[in-house]
């Protein structure tokens, strides 16, 4: 795999290619879309094995673990989720030292009990004290946001279906910790609805704002399920903003001319009532296959 990085003093260029080792039994498309956990010397690649990049010298070191982690970076930390499978499914939540690249557990939870079908979302999210954990599951087509901490599973919002609630994204803990806001896509009619939820954690009613509306039937006949890795929203430290690029999401529009329409960066004003949506133009990328 291709790594370019910008901003790194050592390199002649602005920008500087490091070629990555392929994974093994781990490796998917997901794990080079989804956000790749940096620190300011080191920068992960999720899968088996997990990948560091010494960014700054080039160094690249790998290290193996069964089940392989989640990766989440926040701050200066890097805090990792693995999930153990089996009857019951398990999951540990702790810290990733970037040294030694070696897993620091904090808590490990059982979210489900019993013989249900259960799937972890790759998505996972930090409050602010490091002292909670949200991860989506998938529980016999039931879509459920779970809170984790130490003392066990805190709470499971039940979200609905695919039909009902779309296929979630990536999470974000809300700034002041009562809620947790989770990118979706559903197919809603002869629309491809892409959108933020907002998944309030004191039992108060799930908010969906839908942010892009394409025509189902221009959407290339690809799996459009795994596009939701490419439509993922950040939110500002002061909670009053949300924003995500439809850059790439573009790549699954048929037509050229809805491509460039749909493709922008679009910013979400929070504290207003409707929700209000500003969309900044950005122009297609070229994609190669």
């Amino acid at each position: 795999r291709d790594i370019g990085v910008t901003g790194v003093q050592t390199c002649a260029l602005p920008i500087c290619f490091f070629v990555l080792p392929r994974g093994g039994k781990s490796d998917s498309e997901a794990a080079m879309v989804l956000p790749l956990p940096v620190t300011d010397q080191y920068l992960f690649e999720m899968g088996d094995p997990l990948v560091r990049l010494n960014w700054k010298t080039g160094e690249i070191k790998t290290n193996h673990f069964d089940p392989s982690p989640r990766l989440l970076s926040q701050g200066k930390a890097i805090f990792y989720l693995t999930e153990q499978t089996g009857t019951n499914t398990s999951c540990e939540f702790g810290r990733l030292d970037p040294e030694t690249m070696t897993l620091n557990p904090l808590f490990k939870v059982n979210p489900l009990s019993g013989n249900a079908k259960q799937d972890l979302g790759i998505f996972l999210a930090v409050d602010s004290s490091a002292q909670r954990v949200a991860v989506m599951d998938k529980v016999n087509d039931q879509f459920n946001l779970l809170i984790c901490s130490k003392q066990g599973l805190d709470q499971k919002i039940a979200l609905g279906s695919e039909g009902e609630f779309g296929t979630p994204g990536n999470l974000v803990w809300a700034p002041d910790g009562r809620r947790v806001y989770a990118a979706y896509h559903r197919v809603k009619g002869e629309s491809a609805q892409y959108g933020l939820a907002e998944i309030p954690l004191d039992g108060s009613a799930v908010r969906l704002v839908p942010i892009l509306d394409l025509p189902a039937k221009a959407m290339k006949s690809r799996d459009v399920t795994e596009s939701i890795f490419y439509f993922q929203i950040a939110v500002s430290p002061n909670g009053r903003k949300a924003a995500v690029a439809s850059t790439y999401l573009t790549d699954f529009i048929e037509d050229a001319q809805l491509r460039q329409e749909a493709c922008g960066l679009y910013l979400v004003d929070l504290s207003h009532a409707a929700r209000k949506i500003t969309r900044v133009p950005v122009p297609v990328p070229v994609f190669s296959h």
